[in-house]
């Protein structure tokens, strides 16, 4: 494992700066190993940990452990201060292998190649602060040795779409596509996603009728069709999305829109509140219940209304965010619940919709009219929080939903992103 060729994003930058979320708004499952480590430094007996607060919960009836939280949702380790007890007493190696990877996440992209993603649940990561993701290789080399099996050779790529297996240098080649599309400027953000989804689904056919023989001509006519496509969507006036797509979309929003803390899951109330809040999302009658600290309770309609359009800055971070994703495998495959490409690029695309539609709530929220860069990044941190990480957006059911707002052509989340964005170019 120590000969692995990491390849991180060049455009990232991140550090820590002791914000203390991740402490917050994880769960931490720990390994035996690591569960016996703790306890054999006798927390106890330093003072630093309250009297009667225990160190470690059951995963519910699985034989799994987590670390505790304080009352106030930190982790039983986490200082005033923001810093970890752990880290500060025996150094970073001795924290567990799960707070340490954070925010990183290590994809498999063939024979000794790993990619590298962040989540943009990290505040530093979405503003893109601290030194370059690159200057840290030996570091990315270390701790992917540590997450990724020992078997990694023998993990396959992702399927470009049901029934249609890719290998390793024809995954890289579609992902690089790809990520062309969202490098073009003279398209608008709905138009750069559905081009790429309708790129995928193109390609998908035609791979059908040929598998691998002509796939460099296949991918060449597919991507005239669909810009052409897109072209002519983009010249006329904005659809407006169905009943169909509003419903689907409204309730994949309220999936998203949520960060269950750990001290809360499992209560009663919580539980009540996740049942109120799931027939607002899916009926959309009533004020919705917001799962989320700063949030307060909103019709859907007022979330609907134009609070603004596209703030300054968003198109530098949603290039960032979608090249990170895209770069590092973090959408598909092992990277994403094992969706295929063509299924989990449409889950990536959407969450611009979803994310647009956390700020506008946070704006109304505020008593504000127009959305700003900071609750874009507020939404961003809480969309992808739960994308490729919660069950509720990559179950079954998650991915009806997914290919029902694909359907088309992707003509629904195009119709989508188009009514929540406006003409942001």
């Amino acid at each position: 494992m120590k000969s692995l060729n990491v390849l991180a994003p060049a455009e990232q930058h991140w550090s820590c700066h002791s914000c203390s979320g991740c402490c917050r708004q994880h769960e931490i499952e720990i390994t035996a190993a690591e569960k016996a480590r703790i306890e054999a430094q006798n927390w106890p007996q330093t003072g630093e940990i309250p009297p009667g607060q225990p160190l470690f919960e059951p995963l519910g009836r699985s034989g799994r452990w987590r670390l505790a939280h304080q009352a106030d949702g930190g982790c039983v380790f986490l200082r005033p201060d923001g810093l970890c007890r752990i880290h500060a007493r025996f150094g970073e190696a001795a924290k567990p292998l799960a707070c340490r990877l954070y925010p990183y996440a290590f994809h498999p992209a063939g024979g000794r190649d790993v990619r590298v993603s962040l989540r943009f649940s990290c505040p530093s990561v979405i503003a893109n602060r601290g030194r370059p993701v690159t200057d840290a290789a030996a570091e990315l080399r270390r701790l992917a040795g540590a997450a990724l099996p020992s078997e990694l050779q023998r993990i396959s790529p992702p399927a470009l779409a049901d029934g249609i297996p890719l290998r390793w240098s024809e995954c890289q080649r579609v992902v690089d596509e790809l990520a062309a599309w969202v490098e073009i400027p003279e398209l608008g953000w709905p138009e750069r996603l559905m081009a790429g989804g309708l790129w995928l689904q193109l390609l998908a056919a035609a791979w059908r009728e040929s598998p691998g023989e002509r796939a460099d001509e296949a991918a060449a006519t597919a991507r005239v069709l669909a810009k052409g496509i897109v072209e002519q969507l983009a010249a006329n006036a904005a659809p407006q999305p169905d009943r169909v797509a509003w419903t689907v979309f409204r309730q994949h929003v309220g999936f998203y829109a949520r960060t269950d803390a750990p001290t809360l899951r499992g209560k009663v109330v919580h539980r009540w509140k996740l049942l109120k809040a799931s027939l607002a999302w899916a009926s959309g009658f009533g004020r919705l219940v917001p799962l989320v600290e700063g949030l307060r309770p909103t019709a859907w309609k007022q979330i609907l209304h134009d609070t603004g359009g596209w703030p300054e800055g968003s198109d530098a971070l949603w290039r960032r965010y979608f090249r990170v994703k895209l770069h590092g495998l973090h959408f598909a495959g092992a990277g994403f619940f094992g969706w295929s490409v063509l299924d989990g690029f449409a889950a990536l695309a959407a969450v611009l919709p979803v994310t647009l539609c956390i700020a506008r709530w946070r704006a109304l929220s505020e008593d504000r009219k127009r959305i700003t860069l900071p609750d874009v990044h507020f939404a961003l941190a809480i969309a992808d929080h739960n994308h490729g990480y919660s069950a509720g957006v990559g179950n079954r059911a998650a991915r009806r939903r997914i290919r029902l707002l694909g359907r088309d052509g992707g003509k629904p989340l195009y119709a989508l992103c188009r009514r929540l964005i406006g003409d942001e170019r």
